[in-house]
This record gives structure tokens, sequence and C-alpha cells, in this order.
């Protein structure tokens, strides 16, 4: 019979880079088990930690006690602790820190409840208006409530998703009630509307040879195996992912599948639903309580499918046999809050750990992903035809120089684009209008001076939101009116520059006046159902016209569009950052595939100022391969991923001056280490220098290897900083602004 322990290892939830010994009390020493969350003196504090062993001994001799158990049974795994273990170590944060991600707070004891908070106006509109323009000087976040539920059809959101949208707590919510303005009642949440409602059960398509070459070689695979699914938009990546999954669910094994956000593409949910009975989701539009009953049906093994979104990739499945991460290059994968992991990588160490094969797919694959299969890390798969024998959409560039010189009048929609839309929706087809930036006019300045609205927080300029009346920051949320007169030197009559999905859907009404148009960005799909009732609308015909920002890029298959514009190829090329180069190439090929999926064709049109760039030629010819020739190029000659690693270290001071010193200070430290093909970069001003009255500045690391850039990394301690002054370590760094 086993000893019962004495001891145990506790990964306390503190920015510290070691576990912590505790004595079990008898108490607890029989229902104590690896994997359960506890509570545990810590210094002068009581903080949540994580049992990871029971040593037999230790070398301190006096040992505090264990206070407490948080969860009847084990959250954790042995598999998923050491998982997380690696994480911790791989991308320098602490390990509690690593278990926070795997084990997200809906997982945990004391999430029973199934209603859900809802927060509606109070008051007529006009008067909640009212009341908004009066509490904006003294109650800012008050006044950004009654603003956001005043631009909802419904005049009403969850609370936790008008508390996120307001960036705020609860807490100005709740004096918003006090006051009458807003009222609060709950509802009775039911299941996920993801796996609610009948979905009649479909037959596996024949397989194309393509698609059979590729099942055959995942099948084949006897033991852990990358393998990189290269497949032209339509060419079925979506059928080799379900029927790789059906010959692991035959074998009564799990399957987990990563899309880049579950609430974006309920069209996925729809296609696992309709092969498998078992299926679990997982996605951050969950409550709390859906979350944990999500949560045991996939460790209790009754969902032998689980489809989620990036904290996914940590599922409790304890009989897996195939990882699926579906457009792998997405930056949603990435998380930007500690731990800084990326889902992708997360997928191909458990699949490493487990001994199973691991399957990413794109059309447009990473430059990282693409590489791996030169040097044989990972098996190339590819799909170079479409599904059903449609042919790629062909694409036509406009040039907006030329389109300005010939109707002498800026336009955002041109010609060539308004006269394909309008042919498109005369025959009953619809279009998909492509614009990555919210708002209606990025700017307001004045054309005398060159004076610009900027916010009182961040290095940024405001972006005027006619709808709401305000200049707001995109950044930190704040909002300002704009003045009736330039404030530096009297002129009247300020400019509104630049454009954004606000302003386009408006010259969209105008010039094609009876379009029904649906907009879908992040200020028209705040609540927790939003993206479904616009999408669902779209695909049942119930609007004419689609314009979105890249929300509406990926995962959409909707046979009646027709017609696919990029109303501005041009937004995030020229952005500081080596990727921008790729990212655009990623979004216009992928928004491209959205058209011609059904047997009516469809083409494409992308306008641009810069017709002759590499990403927009390469992206009109549907040329992936050329694009990545020249752009690996690029990126060898000026040693970046995939032929270097990176790391970025930000330094955030409430004084520019402190912030700085500390930059020069870790820089120095860093620079000390020896470190053979190591380059340190910086410190600089980040490329926005202030983000919510933070000063900012950066380092850069390139290392040749994964070990020399953590024996870099490990010369800063995991707790650096102070209530003004913050570190952050980014391990490959999906975001350099």
């Amino acid at each position: 019979m086993a000893s019962v322990p004495s001891i145990a290892e506790v990964a306390v939830r503190a920015a510290v880079d070691k576990s912590f010994h505790y004595a079990i009390p008898e108490r607890l020493a029989p229902l104590l088990r690896i994997g359960q969350r506890v509570l545990v003196p810590f210094g002068t504090k009581t903080l949540h930690g994580t049992v990871i062993s029971f040593p037999e001994t230790s070398d301190f001799k006096k040992l505090k006690e264990i206070l407490s158990i948080q969860d009847p049974e084990p959250l954790c795994s042995p598999h998923l602790l050491a998982l997380t273990k690696w994480v911790a170590e791989y991308y320098a944060c602490a390990w509690s820190e690593a278990l926070e991600a795997a084990v997200p707070a809906g997982a945990k004891h004391g999430h029973a409840a199934s209603t859900l908070l809802i927060a509606a106006l109070g008051v007529p509109p006009d008067e909640a208006r009212a009341a908004a323009l009066g509490l904006r000087a003294k109650a800012p976040r008050q006044s950004r409530m009654l603003e956001i539920l005043l631009g909802e059809a419904s005049g009403e959101l969850p609370a936790a998703d008008l508390a996120r949208s307001a960036k705020a707590s609860r807490a100005p919510l709740e004096a918003l009630a006090r006051a009458g303005l807003v009222r609060l009642r709950k509802e009775e949440v039911l299941d996920d509307p993801l796996l609610t409602g009948e979905v009649p059960l479909q037959q596996p398509l024949v397989p194309t040879a393509e698609q059979t070459a590729a099942l055959e070689a995942i099948a084949a695979c006897n033991g852990f195996g990358a393998f990189l699914l290269h497949g032209v938009t339509g060419s079925g990546k979506t059928e080799v992912y379900l029927q790789a999954i059906s010959r692991v669910v035959e074998k009564g094994k799990q399957a987990i599948v990563l899309v880049p956000e579950i609430a974006l593409t309920p069209q996925t949910v729809g296609r696992f639903r309709a092969r498998f009975r078992e299926v679990a989701v997982l996605h951050s539009r969950l409550t709390q309580a859906q979350r944990r009953a999500q949560w045991e049906r996939i460790r209790a093994g009754k969902a032998r499918v689980v489809v989620g979104a990036r904290s996914a990739v940590f599922a409790p499945a304890s009989d897996l046999g195939l990882i699926v991460v579906d457009e792998e290059p997405e930056s949603s994968f990435k998380q930007q809050s500690k731990p800084r992991y990326h889902a992708r990588a997360v997928a191909v160490q458990r699949a490493r750990m487990l001994g199973i094969p691991v399957l990413l797919g794109s059309a447009t694959p990473s430059l990282e992903c693409w590489e791996a299969t030169r040097s044989g890390r990972m098996r190339l798969l590819t799909l170079t035809a479409r599904q059903g024998g449609g042919a790629l959409p062909p694409v036509l560039v406009v040039d907006m120089r030329q389109e300005l010189r010939e109707i002498h009048k800026l336009s955002h929609l041109s010609r060539p684009l308004l006269r394909a839309m309008a042919a498109a929706l005369e025959k009953g087809e619809q279009a998909m209008l492509l614009l990555n930036r919210r708002g209606f006019a990025t700017a307001v300045s004045c054309r005398r001076c060159g004076w610009a609205l900027g916010c009182a927080h961040c290095d940024v300029t405001l972006t005027w939101h006619k709808r709401e009346g305000r200049a707001r920051c995109h950044l930190c949320d704040h909002g300002a009116d704009t003045p009736e007169a330039c404030p530096d030197c009297g002129l009247a009559g300020l400019r509104y520059l630049g454009f954004g999905t606000e302003k386009v859907e408006e010259e969209l009404a105008k010039a094609l006046p009876k379009a029904r148009i649906a907009r879908m960005d992040a200020d028209t799909t705040r609540g927790r159902l939003s993206h479904q009732e616009v999408l669902g609308r779209f695909e049942a015909g119930g609007a004419d016209i689609l314009l979105g920002t890249q929300m509406i890029a990926k995962g959409l298959d909707i046979p009646n569009v027709t017609v696919v514009g990029v109303v501005s190829a041009d937004t995030g090329l020229h952005l500081p950052d080596f990727r921008a180069a790729e990212r655009t190439f990623q979004l216009l090929a992928q928004v491209s595939g959205r058209a011609g999926r059904g047997p009516k064709g469809g083409r494409v049109i992308v306008q641009t100022f810069n017709p002759s760039h590499p990403a927009v030629k390469a992206a009109a010819e549907h040329d992936y391969e050329g694009f990545a020739k020249v752009e690996m190029g690029h990126r060898k000659a000026l040693g970046y991923p995939p032929f270097a690693r990176l790391a970025r270290i930000v330094v955030q001071g409430r004084e520019v001056a402190i912030a700085e010193s500390k930059a020069r200070g870790i820089g120095e430290a860093l620079r000390a280490v020896p470190a053979k093909g190591a380059e340190i970069l910086g410190p600089a001003p980040c490329p926005i220098a202030r983000v919510e009255s933070w000063h900012r500045f950066h380092l850069l690391v390139k290392a040749p290897s994964d070990e020399v850039r953590r024996r870099i990394l490990a010369a800063i301690p995991l707790k650096l900083g102070s209530a003004s002054l913050r570190v952050s370590v980014d391990v490959d760094p999906t975001d350099l602004l």
C-alpha cells in the first residue's frame, strides 16, 4: 500500500522561477493529489498554487503547511504539468503562469452558475445620450458604457462584454445601475449556441487523389510527425482534417482542432458537428459555466473531438491521437499577455511529448513552417486544385493613382469595383468587401498648421467615429470631442482624413442605394452572439454586401459570393514590422479565396496605390511559392525568422527617463552573456512610444538557436518591475509595434 505523502512541491502563483516545498497536514494527506490546486502561505500573503510532485525529503527543516485544497479533482494531468513546464521554460515565464493559461478560470471549481448578467439601457435613448454627455468629464467609463449600449441595436449587452468593450471593471456598471441609467437582469444560459440545434449527419466526400495521398501519409505516421498541409483556398483542407480525425476517433482516441477564433467561424463548428456527434467547443465567448461544462466533458472522454481557439491547445483530452491547427499563421494563435505562448508551437510540442501526429494547414503558410518543410522538420502535403474542379478567381488590381487621375477626385470605391458589385447584385449574387480599418476617419487635423487630434494617453491620433459622434483611441479607448476650431492656430473647420469601415459603408449606401449592407467589425460585434448573427444573416441572403475587417477574410464558404473587393491593399503594408509584407500577402490571398466557391464562379478586385509591391503582385497571381522565395531572401539577408530566433523585451515606465535607464541596464546585462552569433538591438523607443500613459522602450534579441536565446534571456529575472515600471519578455514575437 502506497504511503501517504507528507511533503508537496507546489508551483505558487507568483512571478518566481522555482517551486516550493510545503508540509501536508494529516487531514489533507489522504485527499491531496498531483495536479490539484491548493491554497498556501507565501511570505505575508496567501496564494494559490498547483501540486506538481510529492518529494520524499526536503532540504528545508521547517516547512509551512498547505492551508486547503481548492478542487476536489486534479485539473492538470501529469502530461499537462509537463507541457506547462515546457511552456514556462521556452517562453521565459513562471510555471504558475503557464498553469493559469492551461486551466482557465471557467474550468475551476466554483463556476457552476448557469446565469448570464445582461446590461440594458434603463432610460430612453435621448435621456441616456444626455447622461453620457454629462458623465464624460467626471465618470468617463460610465459615459463610455452608455455610449456602447446606445450603439447596439438592441440597447443591451452581456455585462462582461460591455465591461470588456469599455476597458473597465464592473464598478462603473454598478454605479449606472444604482442611478437607474442601466438595468441589470439575469438570464439562464443554456448550451453554447454553436452546439445547439440539430445538424444532420453527413457522409464523407470521396477524396481526391491529392487528399488521399495526404490522408495516407498521416495514417502511416507511427509516433510523432509534423505535417504542413498547403492547399489553395477551396481545395478541401477541412475535408482532410475531418477524414484524418475520423480515423483517429474510430480507434477510440480524441482529437483537438485549433481554429483562429471560433466565434468568427461558426461554419467550421457546423462542419465538425455534421460528421461527429461528440464535439466540444472552447472559445472566448463562453460563459464560465459553459466553459466548465465543456472542460468536464472533454476530461471525462465524452467529447471525442475538441474544436477551439488558442487556449484549446491545453484541453484535458486524456487519449489524444491527433492535433490539427487550421490557418496556422493566424496572429490570434499568439497570446499577447503572460504567458506569451504561440498555440502552434505548443501544439507541436504536445504532439511530440505524446508521440502523435500534428497537422498544420493553410493556403498561405507562415514562412517559419515553410522553411521547416525545406529543412525536413515538417513534411509537406499539397492540395493544388480546388475541390470540385473550380478555378481560383481572377484578380483585377486597380491602381488607385490612375483612378484618381481619371476621375479627378478621391473615391474609396473604384469604378471597376462598383460595376462588379452592381452586376452581381443585379443577378441576385452577393459581394464581400474587406477594409482592415474601422471607424469613419483615421485622423482629425488642421489644414493650415497641421495640428492633429491625438490621444491624451497614447502616441497615436484619434479615430473619428461618426455614429458615436466622438473621436476615439483604438489602443486605450480614450474618447474626445472634436473642437470647432484648431486649438493651435484658431482656424475653423478641421479636416477629417483617412477612412475606415464606417465611412466606406456610408459611401457604399450612396453608390448602391438598393443594396442591403451588413458591417462586421469590432464596433458592430461586441455581443456574445453578434458574429453569428451577422454571418447568419449574410449566409441566409438577408444582406447583399458584407463589409468588414480581417475577421471576414477566413473560414467563410458562401457559394453565392461572386465578388470580393479589397478596398485598400496598402493598409498595414508599410508598418515598421518585418512581417508586414507577409501579413499583407496572407490577408489578400485569404480574402480572395472567399470568391467563386460555387458554380457561379467569381472575381476579385484589389485596390492599391502600390500595385508593383511583391506582396500585392504575388497575391493577385495566387503565387505563394513565388512570394515565399522573394521574402525568404530578404529575411535571410537581414537575419530574421525563420533564419534566427527572436525575443523582444519591452520596458514600460511612468517616467520616460526611468524606463529608458532600465532598458539600457537590461541591454548591458544581455550583451554581457557569452553568446556566439547573437545580436542585441536597442534599446530604442517602441514604434508606438507611449500607450495608456506608459513610456515604452524595447530591445530585440536575435539568436542563432533556441538554446542560445534561452541562455541570453536567463540574464533577466522573472520578477523585474514595480508599480511604476514594467518589464515583459516576448519569445517569438509576432508584434513589434
